[in-house]
């Protein structure tokens, strides 16, 4: 359930909370960018995985990639501050997705693949749907006492 909280609720959370504030296309290119290069560098960083000429190749690609695009997001004149913290949210969301990626295997030794993805989904459902409940317009039809307008 844990990694359900991570990969699904702070994830979309992050997610669609960046959406409120920079474009989708900000997200096409931030956040599938982001995650494999996080990941990578993790497992780089504390030893788990070994370097690689190719490997570092990529992550500094990525990377560069990566930075001209925020760099150019927060600089330009089209959606300004916004854009910048919505970009912002998108790194949190690739964070999110690293992470979980990550700590997957370990949460979810001893389970059986479809049995811990369904109790990942359904524990980050819950928690966005709680998120999203005061948003939900109240019911409205002829059984109601509250009659719009």
């Amino acid at each position: 359930m844990a990694a359900g909280v991570l990969g699904v609720f702070a994830y979309n959370g992050c997610f669609f909370w960046g959406l409120s504030l920079a474009s989708a296309l900000d997200a096409g290119i931030l956040i599938p960018v982001l995650s494999p290069v996080l990941t990578s560098a993790f497992l780089l960083a504390t030893g788990r995985e070994r370097p690689s000429a190719g490997r570092v190749l990529g992550l500094g690609l990525g990377l560069v990639g990566a930075a001209v695009f925020f760099l150019g997001a927060g600089g330009s004149a089209a959606g300004g501050g916004e854009r910048l913290w919505g970009d912002v949210l998108f790194l949190l969301s690739a964070v999110c997705w690293a992470a979980y990626t990550l700590a997957g295997p370990r949460a979810m030794a001893g389970i059986a693949p479809l049995r811990a993805t369904t109790y990942a989904m359904c524990a980050g459902a819950a928690l966005l749907g709680v998120l999203a409940a005061p948003d939900l317009p109240a019911p409205r039809g002829p059984d109601c006492r509250s009659a719009p307008g």
